[in-house]
C-alpha cells in the first residue's frame, strides 16, 4: 500500500468515526503517524483528501459499468450487475452514512458536493444501462433517468433506511433477490 492509499485508509476511518468536519490535517497526520509537513506533500487540503476518497469510489463504479457494458445479458442482469457493485460500497456504508448525515443535517456544502456527484455519477449509469436495454427492445420504452432515479432509490431505502428501520441488516443475496424481482 502506497503512502496516498494508507493516508486515504486513515482518512476514511476518521471520516466514519468523527465525520469530515471533524477531522483536521493534524488530526491525520497524527492517526497516519506522520508529520503534518508529510501529509501536505501528498495533499493540499482535507477537501483535498476526501476529493480522492470519492475518486476512488467513482472509479469502482465507473470500471464495473464498463463491465457491464460489455455484457451480452438480459437488461434485469445488467441491472443486477450494477447494484452488485453499488453493494460492494457497502463496505463503506458507515463512511458514506457518516457523509451524507454531514451534508444534509449540518449543510455541509463540501461534503454534499462529493455526495451529490457520486448520486449523479449512479444514476448516469443505471440510465446508460436502461437506455442501451430500450434499444436492443429487452424492455419497453421510458424515461430512462426516471426509472434509474427509482431503481436507485429502492436501493439507498433498502439499504439505510428499512436497515435502521427493522435494525437488521439485509444480505447481499436477500438485496439482490428482491431488486431482481422487480424486473421480472
Amino acid at each position: 500500500m502506497d503512502k496516498q492509499e494508507y493516508i486515504n485508509k486513515k482518512a476514511k476511518e476518521l471520516f466514519a468515526e468523527i465525520g469530515y468536519k471533524g477531522t483536521t490535517m493534524d488530526l491525520l497526520a497524527s492517526k497516519c503517524d506522520m508529520g503534518k509537513g508529510t501529509l501536505y506533500l501528498y495533499y493540499t487540503s482535507k477537501e483535498d483528501v476526501l476529493k480522492s476518497i470519492i475518486n476512488q469510489l467513482l472509479a469502482s463504479i465507473e470500471s464495473s459499468a464498463i463491465k457491464v457494458q460489455q455484457m451480452n445479458t438480459s437488461f434485469s442482469e445488467q441491472v443486477m450487475e450494477i447494484i452488485h457493485e453499488i453493494l460492494k460500497l457497502r463496505n463503506e456504508q458507515v463512511l458514506v452514512a457518516k457523509l451524507v448525515f454531514e451534508a444534509k443535517q449540518m449543510n455541509n456544502q463540501v461534503v454534499d458536493k462529493y455526495m451529490t456527484q457520486i448520486d449523479n455519477y449512479i444514476i448516469e449509469t443505471l440510465a446508460t444501462t436502461i437506455d442501451r436495454a430500450i434499444e436492443k427492445k429487452y424492455i419497453k420504452k421510458c424515461n430512462s433517468k426516471f426509472m434509474a432515479f427509482l431503481i436507485y432509490r429502492i436501493y439507498i431505502s433498502l439499504v439505510f433506511e428499512w436497515e435502521q428501520k427493522e435494525n437488521t441488516k439485509l444480505t447481499e443475496k436477500e438485496l439482490f433477490d428482491l431488486l431482481e424481482n422487480l424486473f421480472k
